[in-house]
């Protein structure tokens, strides 16, 4: 026995061999990426020894079918082999999605839309085709999507001046809809004169996933031979969620006009230009808007003095929101 020495491969088409042990590192001599492995051992114990150091490791991210074919060839002459095939069933793992983001604050003017949908994507290797669930809520300002793909359903919101949007869809379809999202800051707001920093919240929950594997059966007997027939089997895994916030400063830079408000005045509130809450402010529009509505004076109430009477001015008053203290955010109360 001492005459010969053997040679063992190992092959594999998802997967590779490796070795923590030293000794055996040397000896096994890799092809192909690691998916063959082939050593040669003066011993059968010599043979199991080794075996006993070599690890099969599954492809990344794959699950599903495999084969590790085994052949040991002695050195005779002529050479003999005999080979077998182990079947494997690779069961998968749920992969966490993951949002991939800016990680420095992100600016726009006061007034100013900025595309925030730039700074951020949404990543999920087990999610193929499958739905998955997003939250986008912003603080203080509001959101807006041009458009919305055809495969993704708004749960909550529109996309049209959103505080919060809830959206079901696949993976590629959502990172569509996130790249044309706006944010727009509150009107007249900076954050100089409020002293905060806005902030864009987005989670994701992919919902887990249920699959069907397709995964070899073996059957014993001579009848039925090595290899049986394919089967498929069902998998199922729970779901797993990610979170991320974007924060957002918004720089001084519009001078807004200030205005006098009377006693008296009947306003009608109206959609504001922009519909957004944003206002270009004109000689009609005397309060700054309450949500996305402007007030408009429709008339004033004639004040009724007597003849040579004082009178004192009451109710009058003027505002400036950019300096505001009483009303710097904007709004309407």
């Amino acid at each position: 026995e001492n005459m010969f020495s053997w040679t063992m491969t190992l092959s594999c088409e998802h997967g590779h061999f490796s070795s923590a042990n030293y000794t055996v590192t040397r000896l096994l001599r890799l092809e192909e990426d690691g998916r063959v492995g082939k050593f040669m051992g003066f011993s059968t114990d010599a043979i199991h020894s080794i075996l006993g150091h070599i690890l099969y490791v599954t492809d990344l991210n794959y699950y599903g079918a495999d084969e590790l074919s085994v052949q040991i060839c002695d050195d005779g002459s002529p050479s003999l082999c005999d080979t077998k095939t182990l079947p494997v069933s690779i069961r998968p793992i749920n992969d966490a999605p993951v949002w991939t983001s800016e990680q420095r604050p992100l600016s726009t003017g006061e007034d100013e839309a900025l595309s925030i949908g730039r700074f951020i994507s949404l990543h999920d290797l087990d999610s193929y085709d499958n739905d998955i669930f997003v939250t986008i809520s912003v603080q203080y300002g509001l959101l807006t999507c041009p458009t919305v793909p055809t495969s993704v359903t708004f749960v909550q919101g529109t996309g049209e001046a959103d505080k919060e949007v809830q959206l079901t869809g696949p993976v590629q379809f959502l990172n569509e809809l996130v790249s044309q999202l706006l944010y727009h800051p509150p009107p007249y707001w900076n954050t100089e004169k409020v002293s905060l920093v806005d902030s864009v919240t987005f989670f994701v929950d992919d919902r887990g996933f249920s699959d069907y594997l397709h995964l070899p059966n073996v059957t014993g007997g001579e009848e039925a031979g090595e290899q049986g027939v394919a089967v498929y089997g069902s998998v199922s895994v729970s779901s797993l969620t990610d979170n991320t916030t974007l924060f957002v400063t918004v720089q001084e830079g519009v001078n807004n006009v200030p205005y006098v408000t009377v006693p008296g005045a009947e306003y009608k509130m109206l959609p504001c230009e922009s519909g957004i809450g944003r206002v270009s402010i004109t000689r009609f529009t005397q309060l700054p808007p309450k949500e996305d509505t402007c007030g408009v004076i429709e008339s004033i109430a004639r004040i009724d003095l007597l003849e040579d009477t004082l009178h004192t001015l009451i109710g009058i008053s003027v505002h400036d929101v950019d300096i505001d203290t009483n009303n710097q955010d904007g709004i309407f109360d």
